[in-house]
Formats: C-alpha cells, sequence, structure tokens
C-alpha cells in the first residue's frame, strides 16, 4: 500500500512538473503568411514576422527564417546563431549535435542550443559514430547547386573537439 501511494505520488509530481516545462516553451501562431511566437496565456513574445518558423523542442530552442536566413532562438526570442544549413533547412542532430555557422567557420551545438564546439573550421561533415570529419583551408567546389570541399588539411575530431590521432 505504501510503495502503490509513493508510486501515484512520483507519477504526479513528474506529470506536473512536465506540464511547467512544456508551459515554459512559447507558443507558434500564425498572423497571415507570417509566424510568431506567444506564452500559452497569450502573451506576445515575438510578433509574427517569421515566413518559416518551428514548433520549440522540448529543450528550449526553436528555428525561424526570414529574408537573412535561417536563425536558432531561444524560448525568450533571443537569436543565439546561424545553423549550417544542409538541404534547404537546418541542420540534423547527430550524435546529439549539429552545425552551426560563425564567422564563415563551421562549430556544433546541442539541443539546448549550446555551443560545444566553437566554430573554427572551414568546413566540418556532421558526426558520425562520435567523430566528426573537418578540413581547415579547404575550398569550396560549387557543382551546379550543389558543392563540396577540395584540398586544404583533413582530420577528425572528438565530440569535445579535439583531434583523434
Amino acid at each position: 500500500m505504501i510503495l502503490r501511494k509513493l508510486y501515484l505520488f512520483l507519477a504526479l509530481f513528474f506529470c506536473v512538473n512536465l506540464l511547467k516545462i512544456q508551459a515554459q516553451n512559447p507558443v507558434l501562431f500564425q498572423e497571415g503568411d507570417l509566424y510568431g511566437y506567444r506564452t500559452s496565456e497569450g502573451k506576445v513574445i515575438l510578433k509574427a514576422q517569421f515566413p518559416i518558423a518551428t514548433d520549440f523542442y522540448d529543450s528550449g530552442i526553436a528555428y525561424v527564417a526570414d529574408s537573412k536566413g535561417w536563425k536558432v532562438i531561444n524560448a525568450k526570442g533571443k537569436v543565439l546563431f546561424t545553423p549550417f544549413i544542409f538541404d534547404n533547412a537546418p541542420d540534423e542532430f547527430s550524435n546529439g549535435l549539429a552545425r552551426f555557422v560563425q564567422n564563415s567557420k563551421i562549430g556544433f551545438y546541442n539541443d539546448k542550443g549550446e555551443i560545444i564546439i566553437p566554430a573554427k573550421w572551414t568546413f566540418a561533415e556532421s558526426f558520425e559514430h562520435k567523430k566528426a570529419r573537418v578540413c581547415i583551408g579547404c575550398q569550396k567546389v560549387q557543382d551546379g547547386e550543389h558543392y563540396s570541399y577540395k584540398n586544404g588539411k583533413w582530420f577528425f575530431i572528438d565530440q569535445e573537439g579535439k583531434q583523434i590521432p
């Protein structure tokens, strides 16, 4: 009987806290052709200004796009950084990290919008098996609508950004 009551108490506790966490994330709304965000109570956090916007992830970030391109924002509407664009959309997470661009260099962030590995490579591939191939000084080669990178110094890094021998 005591275990059953404890189980019910814990289940209720976790459900209430999960609802609180979800309520903290802004809610996407649309006005005409534009999207914005408001609280669950209806208070506007970011006015409808984005032609493209995503719902917030449970971790507290969302993606928005305007005439200047894609951005990663936090629950307060602050722009955190520019995601790396792959196939016309923000890079997907792989091994818990996704790529971002800063000053024409590439780095990695987690799903909370925290920069884990600063942007310092000319190009970086996605993480696979907890390592990513990166290059310094490589050149972008355009082939129609696609491109690749050639030359430069290529090597692998771990999920802390350290070169793997």
